[in-house]
Parts: C-alpha cells; structure tokens; sequence
C-alpha cells in the first residue's frame, strides 16, 4: 500500500514502526526475508552485529543440507 501524502503515510504505518522499533532490539540473532529487512532490524539492535537473509523462494531441501552441514 502505497500512499502519495506523506502525512496519510506516515501516521497509517506509525504503529507497525512502533512495534518494530520494540521489537527488532529485542533479537537475540536476525534472520531476515530480504536485506532491506535485515537492514532495518541491525539499524536499531545493538545485541547483534551480523545477521542473515533467507530470501523467498529458497529451495529449502537445499537450505536444510547446508544449513546442517555449516552449523553456526
């Protein structure tokens, strides 16, 4: 949902932000859908410096076998 007034904009998305900003700081470990997420969860968690991306779509049979095989 895309809104050109940046007012309309702004107050529609404040409680979604809010929330995130609650929460995001509160990760012990990130693991996001995309880099701009990833991004947004690292600007405001000081706990964690790396995080990673699993993007949509991952073949996850892939992902279970190296997942299982690089063990962090």
């Amino acid at each position: 949902m895309v809104f050109n007034f940046l007012l309309i904009s702004d107050n529609l998305f404040l409680p979604m932000q809010k929330q995130a900003n609650f929460i995001y700081p509160t990760a012990d470990e990130i693991i996001a859908v995309s880099d701009t997420y990833k991004n947004r969860a690292l600007k405001v968690n000081n706990k964690t410096k790396k995080a990673y991306s699993i993007y949509l779509g991952t073949d996850l049979s892939t992902f279970d076998m190296l997942a299982e095989t690089n063990r962090i």
